[in-house]
């Protein structure tokens, strides 16, 4: 029994090689273990509540939250594009296209300023072909040719100059209306035929096949009156028959060059 005992307290000393904390001490240390275990779950609530927000503000800036708008990109608005009436194709872009209200046709013209018109120089006097103070305008009248009563023309001049009958340069399209419905090949025919019956002077010196403005047309020169070397363009649309034109006595190669970029540039309705 003794021996037992004596065990007993010899086991006692070995398992109690070290202090006890007193009992205050070891109740703060356990609240302290509590608290910052509770710091933990907390923190990430914290850390899910902001990138929550931040996801939320993502979303709203790309879109309505859970709809397909979230992945297709907003549509782009369309910039506006030129109409084609403010762009003239084959001429410059301050050029305008002026359309006649008789004949069915509208012609390119140049503005009145350089290097489309001829400054005038006050220190020279005007002489009947001179060229100072030229610039290109569009006109329309009647005057009658043969079987047509309306011109529609663009010419080089000074509208402030009395008219001494010299031109510098023009584009001039002499129509009326197609109401018996001709080709241009009747049309020639017709004309050709109305002044051999009416006795006039002035006969048909030369006709001849071309191309002009993408359309088969008939070139013609007159001769009697007051006609020279002129060619004259004879063709048939469904609503207008035409006589055409380009001449002048300009030697400036400038003037000569617009006025044939002018004729190359007729726009039949």
């Amino acid at each position: 029994m003794a021996d037992q005992i004596e065990e007993t307290l010899q086991d006692n000393e070995e398992t109690e090689t070290y202090t006890p904390l007193p009992e205050h001490v070891h109740k703060v240390r356990k609240w302290k273990q509590i608290f910052f275990m509770s710091l933990v779950p907390l923190a990430i609530i914290i850390v899910g509540i902001v990138v929550y927000m931040r996801y939320q503000d993502y979303l709203a800036q790309k879109g309505s939250i859970g709809t397909i708008s979230d992945e297709i990109p907003p549509t782009a608005t369309p910039i506006p594009t030129v109409t084609p009436t403010e762009i003239i194709t084959g001429v410059p872009m301050d050029w305008t296209l002026k359309k006649s209200q008789t004949c069915g046709i509208s012609l390119v013209i140049p503005p009145a300023e350089e290097p489309y018109i001829v400054p005038r120089d006050p220190n020279t006097q005007p002489s009947a072909t001179d060229e100072e103070g030229n610039y290109w305008i569009f006109e329309e009248s009647d005057a009658e040719l043969f079987m047509f009563k309306h011109m529609t023309r663009a010419i080089f001049k000074n509208p402030e100059r009395a008219g001494s009958g010299y031109v510098s340069a023009a584009v001039e399209v002499y129509c009326d209306d197609n109401t018996d419905g001709y080709t241009t090949d009747e049309l020639m025919v017709t004309l050709e035929t109305s002044l051999d019956e009416n006795f006039s002077v002035v006969r048909v010196k030369e006709i001849l096949d071309d191309q002009k403005w993408g359309v088969p047309v008939k070139m013609v020169r007159f001769q009697g009156g007051t006609f020279g070397n002129e060619q004259y363009y004879l063709l048939a649309t469904e609503s207008h028959i035409y006589a055409i034109r380009s001449f002048g006595g300009s030697a400036n190669t400038d003037v000569t060059a617009v006025r044939d970029q002018i004729f190359s540039q007729l726009r039949f309705e």
